[in-house]
């Protein structure tokens, strides 16, 4: 199995997660979004010249206000389809420093936000079913670190349970945590080798897990 798009090794001790997406699948969920923002400033720009051509100063201004209204609504629908066409969320994970960083921002541009935890509060690697639905409307795998007391962090998900398994199953091999499946009647722990051999990590945690 091919390791994912999502995991980049920058260093032995930091690993980055990002989603892999790209652009296609963002754009196609914005369309309707898109849509209904051209469909606000297409008649907003058609009334500039109804605008112009008031009799009086009132119903000038009223017709103006109106199309700032719309250009205005067009406008937010565009700014929405912008943001989840090139949001990006990013997640390094430094295990020398024993930090998780989350950041969230635009493609090209430096993060907007960022937030640090430390690795010491989370006890395990978790996979649950996730408010996701994938196309046969059933609930998607959720890869999360799980806090010794509650504030878990979302990693990503994933529509199918292997793969959402094997990658839940590395991470726990580069963070040395136990997996919790959370998706069955009881909770499964569990370690394994990586699923992905020849994936370069150095030789003190490779000994180690081995």
């Amino acid at each position: 199995m091919e390791k994912p798009k999502r995991f980049r090794q920058t260093s032995p001790h930091r690993l980055e997660i990002r989603e892999d997406a790209g652009y296609l699948v963002p754009l196609l969920v914005s369309l309707p979004l898109l849509a209904a923002g051209l469909g606000f400033i297409v008649p907003g720009l058609s009334m500039l010249q109804l605008g112009s051509a008031a009799e009086t100063p009132l119903g000038s201004a009223l017709i103006f206000f109106i199309i700032g209204l719309f250009l205005s609504a067009g406008g937010l629908f565009l700014l929405v389809v912008v943001v989840k066409i090139f949001s990006r969320y990013e997640i390094f994970i430094d295990v020398s420093q024993g930090i998780v960083q989350q950041t969230w921002g635009l493609q090209l541009f430096a993060p907007i936000r960022r937030k640090d935890f430390g690795l010491g509060d989370y006890r395990a690697i978790a996979l649950r079913y996730w408010s996701g639905t994938t196309e046969n409307g059933e609930p998607t795998l959720g890869v999360l670190l799980l806090g010794n007391t509650g504030g878990d962090i979302f990693l990503y998900d994933l529509p199918d349970y292997s793969q959402a398994r094997d990658e839940a199953m590395f991470l726990t091999w580069f963070l040395s945590l136990p997996l919790e499946d959370l998706t069955k009647d009881h909770k499964t722990n569990a370690e394994s080798p990586c699923p992905w051999p020849g994936y370069p990590i150095d030789s003190d945690r490779r000994n180690k897990r081995g």
